[in-house]
């Protein structure tokens, strides 16, 4: 089995895994398979975490969450929950975790949402970086208008920085929040950083926010209708996310 494919065969698994109350939903050769896999897979280690650390914000802010949610936001969960439900055993995993995820996710993003970008873009962050012979490539230009044919998404892709050790790989599709993230993957000084763009019309980002979160660092910064968000690991991240603000500024974006 490849890499790929047990990380895939696992993912559905890690939310009732980091459950502590969910002992009876798994059977002992589950959590052995995942807890076999964790020790020797940093990145769906760490996307455990991030599954334990939703729990725990979950159960911190539950007299919060008492009121009844809004109508929007109780739609979205009811549109979760229906797409959890699947007769098949694999498929009720799955679901299980989709919707174990896409709530949590809901909560974190209005209760804790620095936090919970910068995790969850930690952990993207890392599985990509295995698969980075997919991602599009060419100049920012070319990638910009690619994208934008593409998604519909008007985004500034700084360009490589020799002074910095920067090389620009390329961009490719990542499927968080909407699915129409940008994930514009880069080298520094051989070690992958990440640039992630994604819509957040309304919200704003005093200046840069620095979240450290599963052993990276995230920055995250907004212009215009954009969040962008510089992850990495183990390296002084400020240097770069100020040259790829100014270069952003000196292009008008």
């Amino acid at each position: 089995m490849s890499i790929r494919e047990s990380c895939e065969a696992i993912e559905p698994l890690l939310a009732p895994f980091g459950e502590p109350d969910a002992a009876g939903v798994m059977t002992p050769d589950d959590r052995a398979r995942v807890a076999a896999h964790l020790a020797a897979c940093p990145p769906c280690r760490a996307q455990a975490e991030a599954c334990r650390a939703a729990h725990d914000a979950l159960k911190a802010c539950a007299a919060e969450l008492s009121a009844p949610a809004p109508a929007h936001l109780a739609a979205r969960c009811r549109a979760a929950a229906a797409r959890a439900s699947a007769p098949r055993r694999a498929a009720r995993w799955a679901g299980w975790s989709a919707a174990a995820a896409a709530a949590a996710a809901i909560v974190l993003i209005v209760l804790m949402p620095e936090r919970a970008i910068a995790t969850q873009l930690a952990v993207d962050h890392m599985k990509c970086a295995k698969f980075a012979a997919g991602a599009m490539t060419g100049t920012p230009g070319q990638l910009e208008t690619a994208w934008l044919a593409k998604r519909n998404h008007q985004v500034t892709i700084p360009a490589e920085n020799a002074a910095d050790g920067l090389q620009l790989v390329g961009v490719r599709r990542c499927v968080s929040t909407e699915g129409n993230m940008a994930h514009v993957m880069y080298a520094r000084h051989g070690a992958p950083i990440s640039l992630f763009i994604f819509k957040t019309p309304g919200r704003q980002h005093a200046g840069n926010t620095q979240v450290e979160t599963v052993g990276h660092k995230a920055i995250l910064w907004t212009a215009g209708q954009n969040t962008y968000a510089l992850v990495g690991r183990g390296q002084d991240l400020s240097g770069t996310a100020a040259w790829m603000q100014t270069q952003m500024k000196n292009r008008g974006r």
